[in-house]
């Protein structure tokens, strides 16, 4: 429920272009995920990871790794 009424906000305040109104700021939202990720790439690595938030990356160069995925079948994401 929740996360509902956080995502509701949010489309809320992209379709009426008015940030000010987020009840939880983009920041929030980064840090949450960020967190949830370095949880899955310590479970896929085995390491204890830590993030370097000024370079953008992990102190190993194996979590590094999974930072970028690599796609099935020649797939790969449109640059714009």
């Amino acid at each position: 429920m929740g996360l509902d009424l956080h995502t509701k906000n949010f489309l809320e305040c992209l379709k009426n272009n008015t940030p000010g109104k987020l009840k939880a700021g983009i920041d929030i939202g980064r840090n949450v995920a960020l967190v949830a990720q370095m949880g899955n790439i310590a479970f896929r690595t085995g390491e204890k990871v830590s993030w370097n938030d000024e370079k953008q990356q992990f102190l190993t160069a194996t979590a590094n790794k999974l930072i970028t995925p690599v796609y099935n079948n020649g797939y790969s994401l449109p640059k714009y």
